[in-house]
């Protein structure tokens, strides 16, 4: 049996290893009864999740076995349906990777939305990327798995060789032509009445564990108003944006904290979005407020999707006895509820009447699809993600977050800013092309981002 090793899901060069890393697999299951396939499947989910999220044992080790747990459910759910050999030709190539989507689809639902697949491996080439915006991450997971088994049947069947390889033929010129002629469109296509929207990032690369110390707070806040200053002298956005419990406080509560951050907001004479923990009706909220250039509140969001023994602790008496044991120390935030798109309205004197609308989403809330799913239906102009990426300093697991910032932003067509604490903050607009490529990861560091609409 094949076991990769998944690092690669986040280097450029995995993306052609995948279009055939499933065929050892297919060879493995293959005429074995279901107790020997739910443990190849246990066996392959197993080492290969373990290997891809190593960077969280040293975090927390029990929530690791348990991560590593759920995300092995895909590969034992498709082991169990693994079936060949139909009377019927079509189905011999069609099952195998419908059951992989469908399994695929069924972790997402126990799971509440994480939406990994094996399309994430296509993030960083272009050309395949784009049939996304097509089919969704599903379909090219179907496309991926389907030239597996095919060249699998090449393999088993020698008789099936021609027509196997020839499907295969079809489906990677198909998919590379839409590709290209997606991204040529993207570079010829241009407006006379553009519209460029300036968006300044912070980068703060502070420890999230400082934020539950009160005595860090004024600190914390200071160094983002100090890198904000010195950001300005260079940039002149149209928005300022901080990352996810940038203040962690209620800053409207607390008279210091909020005349420190609303005179940065004057100061800058721009509309400002950060994130904070707010404190509403005596529930305790990750969220994002955005302000006007005058420091007025426009518009508060409050995280929806929590994780848990990281920003609750689920109810009970027995998971309250192993708040120790999983190593809690962290906000108890409530889960926010219905949430609007905010409106942005850009200067008069250089936009004329503009306003953009855009969805906020906090830090795992852009590994669900379903949110930018919502936030499309809403028509938005752009999506941001507030994140506080500095638990984890390995480079792999900042990266393999970002793939599902890039995969959604192709998915649904409108550009997605990531606004982390540490990295990788980043502007990626419909065609998975990001900017800036530099990944200034772990470090403080000030970005400003150009948003084009037609």
């Amino acid at each position: 049996m094949y076991l990769a090793y998944p690092n690669c899901f986040t280097l450029y060069g995995f993306w052609p290893f995948a279009w055939v890393a499933a065929v050892p697999l297919f060879a493995a299951l293959e005429n074995k009864d279901i107790r020997r396939r739910v443990l190849y499947g246990l066996i392959f989910g197993g080492i290969f999740y373990a290997v891809l999220t190593h960077w969280f044992y040293i975090y927390n080790p029990c929530g690791y076995v348990f991560f590593v747990g759920m995300l092995t459910l895909q590969p034992i759910l498709f082991a169990i349906v693994y079936k060949t050999n139909f009377k019927t030709k079509i189905f011999n190539y069609t099952y195998l990777p419908l059951a992989w989507v469908l399994s695929e689809g069924l972790r997402t639902v126990f799971l509440k939305g994480f939406s990994w697949d094996l399309a994430h491996s296509q993030s960083f080439h272009l050309p395949v990327l784009q049939s996304v915006s097509l089919a969704g991450s599903s379909g090219l997971s179907f496309l991926i798995i389907f030239v597996n088994n095919c060249v699998y049947q090449s393999i088993k069947n020698k008789k099936e060789r021609k027509m196997a390889l020839s499907l295969v033929a079809v489906i990677l010129i198909v998919i590379y032509s839409f590709g290209f002629y997606r991204l040529k469109k993207a570079q010829t296509g241009t407006s006379s009445q553009r519209i460029n929207l300036k968006i300044l990032t912070i980068q703060p690369n502070i420890d999230p564990r400082l934020k539950i110390d009160d005595k860090r707070v004024d600190d914390i806040v200071v160094k983002q108003v100090n890198m904000t200053k010195q950001s300005l002298l260079s940039y002149r956005p149209d928005m300022i944006v901080w990352p996810e419990t940038s203040v962690p406080v209620d800053f409207f509560s607390d008279m210091k904290i909020d005349k420190a951050v609303k005179s940065v907001v004057r100061n800058s004479g721009t509309n400002f979005l950060l994130g904070a923990a707010l404190i509403r009706e005596g529930d305790l909220y990750n969220s994002a407020v955005l302000l006007n250039d005058q420091g007025e509140q426009k518009g508060i969001y409050h995280k929806r999707f929590l994780i848990p023994f990281s920003e609750y602790l689920p109810a009970g008496v027995f998971w309250g006895k192993l708040k120790n044991w999983f190593n809690i120390d962290n906000y108890d935030f409530s889960k926010g509820g219905q949430v609007e798109p905010f409106l942005l309205r850009l200067p008069k004197e250089q936009k004329g009447e503009v306003q953009l609308r855009f969805g906020v989403l906090i830090c795992s809330e852009d590994t669900i699809g379903k949110t930018f799913r919502e936030y499309r239906k809403s028509d938005v102009d752009f999506v941001v993600v507030l994140l506080n990426d500095a638990w984890f300093k390995n480079d792999l697991s900042l990266t393999l977050h970002a793939q599902n910032a890039i995969i959604h932003a192709v998915e649904n067509g409108y550009p997605v800013v990531r606004v982390a604490n540490s990295g990788w903050s980043c502007m990626i607009d419909p065609y998975g092309r990001i900017s800036p490529r530099e990944r200034k990861l772990s470090e403080e560091a000030f970005f400003q981002h150009t948003l084009v609409f037609d």
